[in-house]
């Protein structure tokens, strides 16, 4: 297994793929979520600062197996995105080393605020974003992502 920082070619295929195959088969999204992920990752990937932005991933040879991603295109406010893990490699803390990796990459940028978006009944998810330092800040009915699911806003200030 590899950590890798920064692109690589098929990167966003593979990140969709992970995407798909757990939300796409455990939550129904469907085409709208795919399509949704398509946009924001190839527009993200356009403006990719490795300066300001973390683009972290998990290979087993040439498959993606993880993916988090900080986009800190907005001055003091980051956000993670795309934080997910192939099947075959939860529970072995790699989702785990994912999310602290990133999170000592925002306080060593001295990123005042980092939020995410996610959504009810993703409840490892959300026992790592609060041991992490995040706090639920709201929730909603509204569901951008072409399921049938509660938005949550979660914000983690820096720590110093």
């Amino acid at each position: 297994m590899e950590y890798v920082q920064g692109y690589r070619p098929g990167l966003i295929a593979g990140m969709i793929r992970l995407h798909m195959d757990y939300y796409g088969k455990e939550w129904n999204f469907g085409a709208g979520f795919e399509a949704l992920l398509a946009r924001d990752m190839g527009a993200f990937l356009d403006r990719y600062d490795e300066r300001r932005d973390l683009l972290l991933t998990v290979w087993r040879g040439r498959t993606l197996r993880g993916s988090i991603v900080i986009d800190g295109s907005k001055p003091l406010r980051a956000h993670l995105r795309w934080f997910v893990v192939d099947k075959t490699l939860r529970g072995q803390g790699v989702g785990q080393e994912l999310l602290d990796r990133a999170m000592q990459f925002v306080d060593g940028k001295g990123i005042a605020l980092t939020y995410l978006t996610t959504f009810a009944g993703l409840d490892k998810a959300a026992t790592m974003y609060e041991q992490a330092g995040f706090k639920m800040v709201s929730g909603n009915r509204d569901d951008p992502w072409d399921g049938t699911v509660r938005e949550q806003m979660w914000e983690r200030p820096r720590r110093r």
